[in-house]
């Protein structure tokens, strides 16, 4: 189709998608410098530097060391120092050691340090997850791993787990309603025939 100028307007197309393409290469885009973001409108170009190179100072600071000075007391310094503890080294085991996780016990029983330490570990096992019944795979112990499989298969056939109580068929059905969302859902699963299985197996 001719234009006006007895030019085809596809033409005209063309070169305003050149004259477009011209701009945005020259143009920077937010990943072709070193840092861009919305600056202040005071501020003309904010330089990268290293952030021990940065001064973060506020501009209450500033002033303060400003009008220190003007006042001529620039050569006080005040540095923050860490107090260094004397004494000597606390050993494993020992009464001062036993006693320090007491008090801690009796002050604050839900400690992290205190998750990881007979007995007091037993006090942050919550209390639905303590009457749950042990999972499958923690009766395995290394020295089944190195049983050949028929010794595994013999040992196997006199594996007899502990019965299930009423309180702990509850908590099973209480802590995995939320099945593939529960993380105990799967370790309680390990190594049953679930009803979904069943099927599969018979």
């Amino acid at each position: 189709m001719a234009g006006l100028s007895e030019s085809c307007s596809h033409v005209g197309a063309v070169l305003f998608a050149i004259e477009a393409g011209v701009k945005m290469r020259e143009t920077a885009s937010c990943t072709t410098e070193k840092c861009k973001w919305l600056m202040p409108s005071h501020v003309k170009k904010i330089p990268a530097a290293p952030v021990a190179m940065i001064d973060f100072s506020s501009a209450k600071s500033k002033k303060q060391k400003l009008d220190d000075a003007i006042a001529g007391r620039t050569g006080e310094k005040h540095t923050f120092q860490r107090p260094t503890v004397q004494g000597s080294k606390l050993e494993r085991g020992s009464e001062r050691y036993m006693q320090f996780f007491k008090t801690l016990s009796r002050n604050s029983p839900r400690s992290a340090a205190l998750m990881s330490r007979e007995p007091y570990y037993r006090e942050c096992v919550p209390k639905s997850v303590s009457k749950l019944p042990k999972p499958l795979p923690q009766y395995r112990t290394p020295e089944m791993l190195q049983l050949s499989p028929t010794e595994l298969q013999n040992a196997c056939q006199d594996f007899r787990q502990e019965e299930l109580t009423q309180p702990q068929v509850q908590a099973v059905e209480e802590e995995t309603r939320n099945q593939s969302l529960s993380a105990i859902w799967f370790s309680q699963r390990a190594g049953r025939i679930t009803a979904s299985r069943l099927k599969q197996v018979l």
